[in-house]
């Protein structure tokens, strides 16, 4: 039977490809995961079905391999790889409901053809429809779902997003400055599927275990990250700063104050007391866009080293909350402002006094390089909200000038 290739490392090359199919890592054997397709059907009705039924659980389309009958190896068939990327992107997005956002590996075979890999990650979205039904998948192909397990499978999802917006809420309720004067950023990073020692298994009881990987989440971080130190907590373990043991808050530290705890469950809980600052000047409060999105990034790196320590392939539940915006302006606009070099014609300031978004986010979402996608599901609404609806950029900490202020 061919092997669950969600894991299955990207395939390099042609030879790569060959030496799977040699040793039996590939064979004609459809399964729950699986299904080689020798090109893509005519209508794009059956792919829509692979495409939803697959997104329930995660799973691999190989297409330009034909399956052989009697368990043989299976025989390449090169299919236009440019053609057919844009042919399932398209099924992807408007043939299934919610739409699934498949990944692709091409392997080069010669004159623009070859083999392609269609990854289709375990969706927080699951069940997707296709052909007006619900599908799942067995060892057998795929499967309209029963109205029963759909709605089982709907309710879970309304259980797991009411379950992380009361995590969310705790988080907030917990802030170690009980009485503030800054507004301040709460970033929480919950696997969807609950395992209370997922990271404790990888990283052992010991401090020697857990110092070492905070310090790798430290330098995954590009900002703020200097001069943090290592505390360990009930249930896991954090970087702070400006925090004493026992989550204690010493006077005058409130806007230095950061706190990047790890759970043994493999959560991930970012504090930071200096999201919003009031300067002694008169003006109002200023919103830090570079901390907020340094801070929000330094989460995000943490669920990525998690992933990778772990192996967790399912999705997560993110949630964030900013406090003290009403009537904050935008720290990078009073900044312009003051050197004269930028003048919007209006005074944006937020209209809210605190900004909270729940989303939920796919394992590939947290490993890319740069998680834009991430970053603007989180926090695009905040930063629009700031700026008058233009966008922030988070990783060239401007705001974009082709969408400029109005």
């Amino acid at each position: 039977m061919t092997a669950d290739l969600r894991r299955l490392p990207v395939v390099q090359d042609l030879d790569h490809l060959r030496r799977l199919l040699e040793d039996g890592t590939i064979t004609s054997a459809e399964n729950r995961y699986v299904d080689l397709k020798r090109k893509l059907d005519g209508k794009g009705e059956s792919t829509a079905k692979d495409l939803a039924a697959m997104a329930l659980h995660g799973g691999v389309l190989i297409y330009g391999l034909d399956e052989q009958p009697n368990g043989a190896r299976p025989g390449l068939t090169p299919v236009d790889l440019d053609a057919t990327i844009e042919r399932i992107s398209n099924i992807a997005a408007i043939g299934v409901s919610p739409p699934v956002r498949p990944r692709f590996d091409r392997i080069e075979t010669g004159g623009g053809r070859g083999v392609l890999f269609v990854r289709i990650p375990a969706s927080p979205l699951a069940p997707h429809q296709a052909a007006n039904r619900y599908w799942c998948r067995s060892d057998h192909g795929n499967q309209p779902m029963a109205d029963e397990e759909v709605r089982r499978y709907l309710a879970a999802h309304r259980a797991s997003r009411d379950g992380g917006a009361a995590a969310l809420d705790t988080f907030v309720a917990d802030d170690p400055f009980t009485v503030s004067q800054n507004g301040h950023l709460h970033v929480l990073l919950l696997p969807v599927v609950e395992d209370p020692t997922r990271l404790l298994r990888s990283i052992g009881t010991q401090h020697r275990g857990w110092a070492p990987f905070l310090e790798e989440v430290g330098r995954a971080g590009d900002h703020g990250t200097r001069h943090l130190s290592f505390q360990t907590r009930a249930g896991g373990a954090a970087l702070v700063r400006g925090i004493g043991p026992g989550r204690v808050a010493p006077e005058g530290r409130e806007a230095a104050a950061q706190d990047l705890e790890l759970g043994e469950d493999g959560s991930v809980r970012l504090y930071c007391g200096g999201a919003v600052t009031v300067p002694q000047s008169e003006g109002g409060p200023l919103a830090n866009e570079v901390v907020i999105g340094a801070m929000t990034r330094l989460a995000l790196s943490a669920g990525r080293l998690v992933i990778e320590r772990t192996g967790y392939s399912q999705p997560w539940l993110a949630g964030i909350h900013v406090s003290g915006l009403r009537g904050a302006q935008s720290l990078i606009e009073e900044r312009r402002r003051e050197q004269a070099s930028f003048e919007s014609g209006v005074d944006h300031r937020y209209s809210g006094n605190e900004y909270r978004k729940g989303v939920e986010l796919l394992g590939d979402d947290l490993v890319e390089d740069k998680p834009r996608g991430a970053i603007d599901s989180l926090l695009g609404e905040l930063f629009r909200g700031l700026h008058g609806g233009a966008n922030y950029d988070v990783f060239n900490e401007t705001y974009r000038r082709d969408d400029p202020p109005l």
